[in-house]
This record gives C-alpha cells, sequence and structure tokens, in this order.
C-alpha cells in the first residue's frame, strides 16, 4: 500500500467457475492459475503470466448467445493497476483458451473492484481515481455489456466516491444502487471495528434504458439520489424490487429504511420518470446491528447483533419486506444467523414465464386440488369416526353379555337383584351439530 505496509490477500484463495468445471487461484502481482477439475492440472499446463494482477473474478452464470442459442465459454475478469507509463487495465479472458475478450485502459487509479451482475450479463468496475492534482478521489463506474457483442462499455462518472455498489439480482433493465460520500475514507473504529462515528452518505439509483422512440441513446440513467443519509450498507432482496438502506456496525446510529423501488408505477406513468415509484416503505431501528439478512424468499428479513462486535443488546429481529416487526428475539451471547439457502429451481427460465402467464389457471387447478384434499380428509375423519363408534359398540355388547353371564350366576348362586324404582328409566337427548361444508367468498 501506499504507507509501505502489505496488503492482505482476499479471501477465497480458490474461486469456482459458475459451471463447476474449474477453479482459480491468483499468486498476487504475479500470475493466474486456472485448474481443469476433471483432471486437477493447470489449463494449458502452465498458470497464466500477468504481471502486478491485484483482483480476479468469475463470471457467475453461464451466458447463451442469442443468435446460435449456445453457450458461451466462461470468462474472467482481472485488472492490473498503472506501472510507470503503462495504464491500470481491465482485461476479460474466456476459459478454457485464455482468448482476450476485451480489455479497457485506466488512469491515474487508486483502486478498482469488480462487481459481475448475477445473471452474468454486466460487469461493473469501479474504478477510484485521483483528480489531476492528486489531493483528492473520485470514482468512474465502467459498465461492461458482456452479453453484447464487442463487449461495449457505459462510463458513468461521479462527482464523489461510491463506496457501495450493489446490483439488484432480478431486474430487466439491470437497476443498481450504490452508497456515495464525499470522503472516501471511512470513520475511525474501535477494537472491535464498531465505527465510532456516522459517515454522511448518499444513495442513488440507476437503471440501464434501451434505445427507442423516447430513448435517443441507450445506457445508464439515474433514477434517483436520495440525501442526507447514514447508510453505510445496501440489503437487495434475493427477489429484487425490494432494498434496506442499513447503517450497521456504527455506534452513534442504527436507522434500516426499507425502499419499494416499483411502488409508485402511477407516479413513475404520469411523470414519465422512472425513478418517482421509488418509495419509503418503513424507517425503523435496531440498536447495536452488525448484519442484515434477506431470506431466499425475499418474503423476510432478519437484522442482527452479534457478541462477536459488541455485548450491548444481542439478539435478533425478524421483518417482513414491507419493514413491520415480526419478532424480537434477545439471546445472550448470540453470535449468528444463517437462513437456510434453497435448492435450484428445476423448472428453466421458459418454464417459469409460461407459469407466470397462465397463473390464473394454475391457480385453478390447485384450489381443485385443495379441495380434493379437503374432501379427503373430511372422508377420512368420518370414516375414522366410524370405526371408533363401531369399536365403542362391539366393547359395549361384550360387556353386555359378560354382566348377563355374571348376573346369571348370581342368581342361580341365591342372590337377590335390588328392586327397581318407578323413576329409575329416564331418557337423554343429545344434539350433535357438524360442518358439512364451508365455504368463503370475498365479495367486492
Amino acid at each position: 500500500t501506499e504507507d509501505g505496509k502489505p496488503t492482505r490477500p482476499s479471501w477465497s484463495q480458490f474461486k469456482w467457475s459458475p459451471s463447476e468445471r474449474y477453479l482459480a487461484r491468483m499468486t498476487p502481482e504475479t500470475s493466474l492459475s486456472i485448474y481443469d477439475v476433471q483432471t486437477m492440472g493447470l489449463v494449458d499446463r502452465k498458470p497464466m503470466k500477468v504481471p502486478g494482477i491485484q483482483d480476479f473474478a468469475w463470471c457467475p452464470h453461464t451466458i447463451v448467445d442469442s443468435r446460435t442459442n449456445q453457450a458461451k465459454p466462461e470468462m474472467i475478469a482481472f485488472w492490473t493497476p498503472e506501472d510507470g507509463n503503462l495504464p491500470a487495465r481491465v482485461s476479460l479472458i474466456s476459459v478454457p483458451s485464455k482468448t482476450l475478450v476485451r480489455t479497457k485502459n485506466l488512469f491515474n487509479v487508486h483502486t478498482c473492484a469488480l462487481h459481475w451482475h448475477p445473471q452474468g450479463q454486466m460487469l461493473c468496475v469501479r474504478v477510484q481515481r485521483y483528480t489531476k492534482s492528486r489531493k483528492s478521489q473520485f470514482t468512474n463506474l465502467e459498465i461492461f455489456r458482456t452479453n453484447e457483442r464487442d463487449v461495449p462499455v457505459d462510463i458513468i462518472e461521479l462527482k464523489d466516491s461510491a463506496v457501495v455498489f450493489e446490483w439488484e439480482p432480478v431486474s430487466e433493465n439491470y437497476r443498481f444502487a450504490i452508497v456515495h460520500s464525499d470522503d472516501p475514507n471511512p470513520p475511525p473504529t474501535n477494537a472491535s471495528r464498531m465505527a465510532l462515528a456516522t459517515a454522511k452518505t448518499s444513495v442513488s439509483f440507476y437503471a440501464f434504458e434501451r434505445q427507442g422512440k423516447l430513448v435517443q441513446k441507450e445506457g445508464f440513467k439515474l433514477l434517483k439520489t436520495l440525501g442526507g443519509k447514514n447508510t453505510t450498507n445496501l440489503r437487495w432482496s434475493p427477489q429484487g424490487r425490494h432494498i434496506v438502506l442499513a447503517t450497521l456496525r456504527t455506534i452513534s446510529a442504527c436507522p434500516l429504511e426499507f425502499y419499494d423501488v416499483d411502488f409508485d408505477q402511477a407516479a413513475a406513468a404520469k411523470s414519465g420518470d422512472a425513478g418517482d415509484a421509488i418509495t419509503l416503505l418503513e424507517s425503523r431501528e435496531h440498536y447495536g446491528v452488525t448484519e442484515l439478512d434477506w431470506d431466499p424468499t425475499g418474503r423476510f428479513a432478519v437484522s442482527s447483533a452479534s457478541s462477536w462486535r459488541h455485548t450491548m443488546d444481542n439478539g435478533y429481529v425478524l421483518w417482513d419486506f414491507k419493514g413491520q416487526m415480526l419478532n424480537k428475539v434477545a439471546v445472550d451471547r448470540f453470535k449468528q444467523l444463517v437462513w437456510r439457502p434453497r435448492p435450484r429451481s428445476l423448472l428453466t427460465e421458459e418454464q417459469k414465464r409460461d407459469v407466470r402467464r397462465n397463473l390464473k389457471d394454475y391457480s385453478k387447478e390447485f384450489d381443485e386440488q385443495d379441495e380434493r384434499k379437503v374432501h379427503a380428509a373430511d372422508a377420512e375423519l368420518m370414516s375414522q369416526r366410524r370405526r371408533l363408534i363401531a369399536e365403542w359398540e362391539a366393547m359395549r355388547e361384550r360387556t353386555e353379555a359378560m354382566l348377563q353371564v355374571e348376573t346369571e350366576e348370581a342368581l342361580s348362586n341365591g342372590y337377590i337383584l335390588p328392586a327397581m324404582s318407578d323413576n329409575e328409566d329416564f331418557v337423554v337427548d343429545e344434539v350433535v351439530e357438524e360442518i358439512i361444508e364451508e365455504k368463503e367468498e370475498i365479495i367486492n
């Protein structure tokens, strides 16, 4: 680093390709080693020499060529810093051929961060750059459209520094959100790495616009900027649309803001500005919050205060996607909460789209199945009741027969039965009500 201290290598040292056919390992400043899992040997039997390499990332998803409908080779992105008169460089290579797919030269670079879109069709390189005087810094977002021919690059130049970047996991227009601030340096922290002060930040939302009648030049457009925040982290719902602006691991502030980026579509349609749809649903607080995680369905989120960071009010809070508190649990020496992951869907994307198009037909079919199950459960219940009544009657007949035999034996031995009173016999009427069918209708 600039102060002469050695940099800490990032984990994990080995990174898997999305197909799990390859894994790669970086030797800092020297080379990139790509291994074929089937042979556990290096591709081309030697590492790829990349002088100065700082970081790399696999494309997280296999991309299908729209023209041939065939899967493209897997890709790796990496970057190297400036070296003398040589500029910094971001490179994309295909695997296993190691062919250079796209490269971009960058100047006045302090550092870079690689952010792949979960679907693998976009790569954002967050470039922290120096001004000409080199006394301050700002951020450029270099966005590579990896799913298009020749991989065009969109550039978004910010006036300040972006400290957090997060793609929306599911979005047709490749939305993303950033946290940006005039000061890229984080506030001071204590021994547990809890920030002692809040940072003044803003949050901005961007989306990609295709060329059309109302859009002359396609590219990424700023939707909305929310200023005056202390946000340190962004957490998108796994299903997209909902996002939490969180201030984590900060002693003096702990807000959690739940937003819906598609809430007010009427206002967006009226003004023609998609940013008007972004709406704050709830603003909450969780004192001492250190982590926030969504469940795989995107219906619930959990904020937690871990004793790994501090010992104040350790535990967790369960929220729904609207920001309503569902449960709050205090746990002494609480450490971590992890959602159980969901397996990959067995349906293809085309099958999922077909389900969405014909959802009403599927709903009707499922309602009929539910009704048949209810009737089957009622039939099973009635069968069980008949069986219990039959068992009771059989037991009563055996008891009465046994009583008759004992009575006859007693009479033969001279036993005299007690006299019957006049009001010995009486009748008991019992009314049993049973619900045969219940149906609920919603009348608008």
